[in-house]
């Protein structure tokens, strides 16, 4: 699916949060929105899934970036991205329960966009060298249940690099999955988790992922 498709598909979805929990009420000294919801979140989206800047968003329309900032900011505060997801995935488990007892785990090296320079780290496969470490827990269908990131992993000269041993990640990614997941597994019914080489703890015995 294309990313404008899949804007198209969301930006419904996301008014639905939007209108419910970002309530704006001008007898309580609530400020009437500029703009309606859906200029918001087409722009915001567009920031989100086209890998550009709030200025360059901004840039063709009579507005700054800090005006999308601003707005996206207060739904991240208001959690309304958070309420999406948790809806999202209590309806995914009901319909994929089977996929969801054995993920995936995997990670990778990203540019850092808009970290300073305290949550960065050093990568040389990268031209602008700034960088961080995505951790991500997957199904088969390519869903995300869990992601973390990582920088500033010291070593010499004082230097910090993001490309620290995929293995030191494992316990915070298995963490940071949902209790909707986790509260379902059990000891006979347990999920498995898979990843490559990079994952192996130790190689004299071969030990991999704990279990959940």
């Amino acid at each position: 699916m294309k990313k404008r498709d899949i804007i198209k598909k969301f930006k419904h979805i996301l008014n639905y949060y939007v209108e419910k929990y970002d309530i704006r009420n001008p007898k309580n000294g609530g400020r009437v929105n500029k703009y309606n919801n859906f200029f918001y979140i087409n722009h915001i989206l567009s920031y989100l899934f086209k890998n550009t800047s709030w200025d360059d968003v901004a840039l063709t329309l009579d507005i700054t970036g800090d005006t999308l900032r601003k707005k996206y900011n207060k739904w991240v505060d208001l959690n309304i991205f958070q309420y999406a997801y948790d809806d999202f995935l209590l309806k995914y488990r009901k319909h994929n329960c089977k996929i969801l007892d054995e993920l995936i785990i995997d990670a990778t090296i990203i540019k850092n966009r808009c970290a300073t320079d305290e949550m960065t780290g050093f990568c040389k496969k990268l031209p602008n060298k700034r960088s961080v470490k995505l951790t991500a827990i997957c199904d088969s269908n390519k869903i995300t249940m869990s992601y973390i990131f990582t920088y500033n992993t010291l070593f010499c000269n004082g230097i910090t690099e993001s490309s620290a041993h995929d293995s030191q990640h494992i316990d915070e990614a298995i963490d940071n999955l949902p209790d909707i997941l986790t509260n379902s597994y059990t000891y006979n019914k347990p999920c498995i988790i898979t990843g490559d080489k990079g994952y192996i703890i130790n190689k004299q015995k071969k030990q991999l992922l704990r279990k959940i």
